[in-house]
């Protein structure tokens, strides 16, 4: 197996991801002949939706919730995309729908 560990590790994407990465490391030390590493999972925190415009964010000892945690957590994901160019389209997408949404929001108030 190329994913050797002794911890219990959540069944979440943040440990499939870090699984993966150290997964295929190992492949490519087994293809070279040299001995494969343990897995240690690292617990960067965690991220929930809590509806439109909310979210939640626990990481580093801080907790907080609200329209900044579900931003803060639109960019996070689209940075963890694979394809620098997909993370970048997807935070433009994102950011124009923003700027068209604040900019309908004034319309209203005009």
């Amino acid at each position: 197996s190329f994913l050797k560990t002794d911890q219990d590790i959540p069944l979440t994407a943040q440990s499939a991801m870090q699984q993966g990465i150290h997964a295929s490391e190992n492949l490519y030390l087994s293809l070279q002949g040299k001995p494969m590493t343990s897995f240690e999972f690292q617990d960067n925190g965690e991220m929930i939706s809590l509806g439109v415009g909310n979210a939640s964010i626990a990481a580093l000892g801080i907790t907080f919730s609200g329209e900044v945690a579900f931003e803060i957590r639109r960019l996070i994901y689209a940075s963890k995309m694979p394809i620098l160019e997909k993370s970048i389209q997807s935070a433009a997408s994102w950011l124009i729908h923003k700027k068209n949404s604040f900019y309908n929001i004034i319309k209203k108030f005009q």
